[in-house]
Parts: structure tokens; C-alpha cells; sequence
């Protein structure tokens, strides 16, 4: 990890622990844990998996120094809601609220029908969205 002025790159894996330092061997386990250490210019790299949570980032970038959350290099990441309560469009599992300066890269958005759906509503509720390259500025 870098200190000071220097952009860091931050690592979360499934296997992580978010007492872990967050750097490639030992990475944290939440999205959330890394998006509380995160500075402006700042990457998130997220190993192959998924992650069952809300993510919702409490700090912006800058201008020319975005915060990027990505996967890792030729690792697919999925943002996974299944076992989430997602209710109406203020409890999205990408929450982006007053945030400037932050880019999604390669993650994946899952969602899918409470366990108790019939299976015909199950295959119709459930989605994956790709989130290839998004970025939010002023």
C-alpha cells in the first residue's frame, strides 16, 4: 500500500479478513471495509467471487484522481444481492449518493428472487447487469 500523497491500490478477496491491511496478500473482505480507506486517485482491485453486500462509497475523488473500484485483471467480481433485502429504488446494492469523481469497472450486479418465488418468477427476477466502465463526476 502506498501512504501519503501516493495513490494506493486496495485488494478485497472472498477469503479476505477486513483486519487484514488490504494489500495483495492480505486482502480485506469487504467491499465496504476497503471503500472506508479509500483516498481520492485511489484503486479498489476485487478478486474473482462474490460479494454478498451493499456497496455504498462515503468518499469522492478529485478531479484527476477518481476513486476506481474494479475487478481484478482477468477476474470477474460480482456485486451479489441474493441473500440482500433490496427494496425500491433507495436500497439499490450500488448506492452512489453524493459522490463525485468515482469510476466502476468490470464488476458484475447480481440480483435474484427471494428463495420462496416460484421458479417461473425466480427466472424472470433474476438479472445480471455488467458494469463495464461507469464514471460519476461534477
Amino acid at each position: 500500500l502506498a501512504c501519503g500523497a501516493a495513490s494506493a491500490h486496495w485488494y478485497v478477496a472472498p477469503t479476505g479478513n477486513d483486519a487484514n491491511n488490504g494489500s495483495k496478500r492480505k486482502p480485506l473482505k469487504t467491499i465496504a471495509a476497503a471503500l472506508q480507506r479509500v483516498n481520492p486517485g485511489d484503486t479498489v482491485f476485487l478478486r474473482e467471487g462474490s460479494y454478498g453486500e451493499f456497496v455504498v462509497p462515503t468518499r469522492s475523488g478529485k478531479p484527476g484522481k477518481m476513486i476506481t473500484l474494479k475487478s481484478y485483471p482477468g477476474e470477474i467480481a460480482k456485486i451479489d444481492g441474493s441473500d440482500l433485502y433490496v427494496k425500491g429504488w433507495g436500497n439499490a446494492l450500488v448506492q452512489v449518493n453524493n459522490i463525485d469523481y468515482m469510476q466502476f469497472e468490470n464488476l458484475h450486479q447480481w440480483a435474484e428472487a427471494a428463495p420462496h418465488a416460484n421458479k417461473l418468477n425466480r427466472r424472470k427476477l433474476m438479472s445480471e447487469q455488467k458494469l463495464f466502465l461507469i464514471s460519476i463526476w461534477l
